[in-house]
């Protein structure tokens, strides 16, 4: 059993080591995220985008799921 399943890690090394994919060309955004909102399990960040004039939100959670729950709730309520 033990073996079987060295055998089958052994395999799937290189297979994810021969990566196909396309480098990313696309431009990285400079942004300067402002913290605008903040709780026990999380915290929330505005940015403006005055190329797209667009609002960004990002919210970042933590804790168990119900916990990330309640603070992306309270944090994006409005």
């Amino acid at each position: 059993m033990i073996i079987n399943i060295i055998v089958l890690l052994f395999a799937t090394i290189p297979a994810s080591l021969a990566c196909r994919g396309q480098p990313n060309t696309y431009p990285t955004i400079d942004a300067n995220f402002k913290l605008v909102g903040a709780h026990k399990y999380g915290e929330k960040y505005h940015f403006y985008s005055s190329e797209l004039d667009q609002n960004y939100y990002i919210v970042r959670a933590w804790g168990t799921p119900y916990q990330a729950g309640i603070a992306q709730g309270t944090l994006l309520r409005e």
